[in-house]
């Protein structure tokens, strides 16, 4: 695979075709590593089995070896801050971004993009500084960025700090950037949010089932889907089903969902209650010393698919009446504009211009008749 086609172009741009030929090559060991551990495991879960499994440990290790001999290259300081910040100690995160900061500062949309979500994971309330890296990404098309954008205002909206009317501008912030981002991971937290805040369970699932095959998050998706008393779909065997094909991703909170039916009585047969509570627990205590939790996987920028756009067409999305929106990150303040003409949005009803005629015809009268 080498370089993605915008990593290439910025490395053609600054490095002499040699290093650029170099360079690909040695992102090797790092695709196979991203193909089959990265993309699609959870990263909680792998930054487990870098600890307890010696030959994803080796892979791993030889990931960094590859790329060690180009550390002053801006775009594999990229692929090793991500695999450092695997490892999820103190260090090695503290180190990853570090390895990125110059080349987001140069203007490199992959390191924008590390360099915005990583500042977000070391500190939960550094919107600001998460926001105006990952924008930055984001306005050269880098799609992972825009989701994480969603991902952040999604953030945000939960916060004590904040007013009714500020929640409500960066809820819808965040669907905007989930739509636009045209990504899976995007997909997946729109649906969440159609089921979450606008009680919409039909739109979730045809989402979730459009992505299901490609993406295995969405297993968790519909398996709420089905589990909540809240959804019209409501069924604890089906709820199972797709929890137990998730949990095969290392979705950790899978195996709670699936001990909590045991637990309740909701299913029987299979494996136990207390196997699935002692494994809910065992991968709850393993969490105790990460920086920062996220139970979903960010797909690098080469491993988005094409056929999202088709998934895109079916739902019908680009149908949809489309707001175009700013956002000012010093006062938090949100504009909307409309698609309407500016003819349309200027025009008045005639039975108001008529009533304000006579209102200043009966004022003119009455002041003539005063000074009379």
């Amino acid at each position: 695979m080498g370089l993605n086609p915008a990593e290439k172009d910025f490395a053609l741009k600054h490095y002499s075709t040699d290093e650029v030929v170099k360079l690909s090559y040695a992102t090797e060991a790092f695709d196979a590593f991203d193909n089959k551990y990265i993309y699609p495991y959870d990263s909680i879960y792998l930054g487990k089995l870098l600890r307890t499994d010696a030959s994803i440990a080796k892979q791993h290790q030889e990931a960094i070896d590859s790329l060690l001999p180009f550390k002053n290259n801006l775009i594999a300081k990229c692929l090793l801050a991500r695999l450092y910040a695997l490892k999820y100690e103190y260090y090695s995160f503290q180190q990853a971004l570090e390895y990125v900061q110059e080349g987001a500062e140069t203007g490199l949309a992959e390191a924008q993009w590390i360099y915005g979500k990583y500042l977000i994971e070391k500190n939960p309330k550094a919107y600001n500084d998460a926001l105006y890296w990952l924008r930055q990404a984001s306005d050269q098309g880098h799609s992972i960025a825009t989701c994480q954008m969603g991902i952040i205002y999604n953030d945000m909206y939960y916060d004590s700090d904040i007013n009714i009317q500020q929640a409500k501008e960066y809820l819808a912030l965040a669907k905007r950037y989930y739509r636009e981002a045209e990504t899976h991971q995007g997909m997946y937290h729109l649906a969440k949010n159609a089921f979450i805040h606008d009680a919409n369970a039909a739109y979730a699932k045809k989402i979730l089932e459009a992505i299901v095959d490609s993406y295995p998050l969405a297993n968790k998706g519909l398996g709420l889907l089905y589990y909540d008393t809240k959804s019209p779909y409501l069924n604890y065997q089906k709820a199972y089903s797709y929890f137990r094909i998730c949990k095969n991703w290392g979705y950790w909170k899978c195996y709670e969902m699936i001990a909590e039916m045991y637990k309740c009585g909701k299913i029987s047969g299979g494996e136990s209650a207390d196997y699935w509570i002692k494994l809910a627990i065992e991968h709850r205590n393993n969490r105790k010393d990460l920086l920062y939790e996220r139970d979903f996987k960010v797909p690098s920028p080469s491993s988005v698919l094409p056929e999202v756009r088709d998934v895109y067409n079916k739902l019908g999305f680009y149908d949809l009446p489309q707001k175009k929106e700013s956002f000012n990150g010093s006062s938090g303040a949100v504009h909307s504009f409309s698609n309407v003409s500016s003819s349309k949005q200027s025009s008045t009803p005639v039975w108001s211009k008529v009533f304000g005629w006579i209102f200043w015809i009966v004022i003119a009268v009455i002041v003539f008749k005063i000074c009379s």
